[in-house]
């Protein structure tokens, strides 16, 4: 095994720098504007697949014959499965064969690469540094421009999100296109940074807040200002997902947090542990009435009413093409399904991640989804990585709620469970899955 201590100092600096970009396109690759840009092409795919190869060959660990007949097979066997996927069913090949074997398998040699290494814990933190550099422009920018609207938009820009859609560049670091919150009878613009629309913001926010809470293990003064920075900024969009991952992710922090303190041999500090788990379950109790409420009036709005039909379409286009779907990319299977509401709304829009998959790949590709979290969830109770299974179980419920299964973020997802299993992160001797960053 190759260590950090045994590289060379001028590649340990270019790597950590190429590491910080690949995270940044990873990012960038998840329903960003520039991503859905149709003014002008930003190659985020290309960008990032040229960095990542770029870092294998700065630091090519993987490249030993111990790792490679470890790789080889692996990534020869998920080739093939993603091959008979595209030879039967058919649909955008070209996309398909780009994201789900080069970009996938280039991704699993990467996480490898860290993990034979003991470095994956960067990523992590780089993950949640540049969110963090994300949400404290697009607060302030959310409140001076969208709010007190100090500042006039500097350009239009177009996207392709649902529809051909017009929205509004202030120096295109934010963007602005939802006013769809009212209160008081004030309407307000929902805070996307650089993304889409809102709750792709909120899939990121939500995302780096638990890296932050529940990986995150070096408590300082300034992590939990970042961890309230990402409270607030999630506020900011008006998701109602996320406000409840937000919720969910608190309690469920506190509880842990107390639990294991509660069992703790020292007799004050568990007593103590005690009194306060009656308190957070008042607190989760209280979160509970108001996340039913949200769900309620979440479901009764226009909103509400699509994304329960999405489950509805999805699944009777899945219907019609059980085992391979309709084909990579294929929204015909689904929009033939869809009200003329649902269709004036956003007439290609859809808001959940399984439907459509098992729509366009049936029960064949969507074994990839479904046996990454698998295995995931089964190494973590098998170790005994508490953290990591809650990780998993909240990745799950946006999974299921947003729209995130062609992004380079499940991407990522798939790769590194792949990676994990190849490393043998299963193992209970071997390192966490979710390792803590120190």
């Amino acid at each position: 095994m190759i260590t950090t201590n045994e590289t060379p100092v001028w590649r340990q600096r270019l790597g950590f720098l190429l590491d910080f970009l690949i995270v940044f396109e990873l990012i960038l690759n998840t329903h960003s504007v520039y991503y859905f840009c149709l003014d002008r092409d930003y190659y985020t795919l290309y960008v990032l697949t040229g960095l990542i190869c770029l870092q294998l060959i700065v630091q090519p660990t993987v490249f030993a014959w111990q790792h490679l007949k470890k790789l080889l097979p692996a990534a020869g066997i998920w080739s093939a499965y993603i091959i008979i996927y595209a030879v039967v069913s058919g649909g955008d090949l070209k996309r398909l064969l780009a994201k789900f074997i080069i970009l996938l398998v280039i991704l699993f040699v990467y996480f490898y690469g860290h993990m034979v290494r003991g470095t994956v814990k960067q990523l992590f933190k780089h993950y949640i540094d540049i969110v963090f550099i994300i949400a404290l422009i697009s607060v302030f920018m959310w409140l001076t421009c969208s709010v007190l609207k100090w500042f006039p938009a500097t350009s239009p820009f177009r996207i392709e999100w649902g529809a051909d859609r017009r929205i509004w560049s202030f120096y295109g670091i934010y963007f602005h296109w939802q006013n769809d919150f009212f209160l008081h009878g004030m309407r307000f613009y929902r805070n996307i940074g650089i993304f889409t629309e809102a709750p792709m913001f909120s899939l990121h926010l939500c995302t780096a807040l638990m890296f932050d809470l529940m990986i995150n293990d070096h408590h300082t003064k300034f992590r939990w200002f970042r961890i309230l920075w990402f409270c607030g900024t999630i506020l900011t969009t008006f998701s109602i997902t996320g406000y409840l991952f937000m919720m969910m992710l608190i309690v469920v922090d506190l509880y842990a947090t107390l639990i294991t303190r509660a069992c703790s041999e020292d007799e004050a500090v568990a007593a103590k542990a005690k009194k306060q788990l009656i308190a957070v379950t008042v607190l989760g109790l209280a979160l509970a009435a108001v996340g039913f409420s949200l769900i309620a009036d979440k479901l009764a709005s226009r909103s509400g009413g699509s994304r329960t039909e999405d489950f509805r379409n999805g699944y009777k286009g899945w219907r019609d093409h059980v085992w391979f779907g309709a084909g990579f990319g294929d929204i015909e299977a689904r929009l033939q399904y869809a009200s003329w509401r649902r269709q004036h709304r956003s007439n290609t829009g859809f808001t959940n991640s399984p439907m459509a998959i098992l729509c366009e790949g049936g029960i064949w590709f969507f074994m990839g989804y479904y046996l990454s979290f698998v295995y995931g969830m089964f190494a973590s109770l098998h170790k005994r990585d508490w953290r990591g299974f809650i990780c998993l179980v909240l990745l799950l419920f946006l999974f299921t709620t947003t729209t995130i299964e062609h992004t380079a973020y499940i991407i990522s997802f798939i790769a590194f469970m792949l990676a994990s299993g190849v490393n043998g992160g299963y193992r209970k001797d071997s390192p966490m899955i979710c390792k803590k960053i120190q």
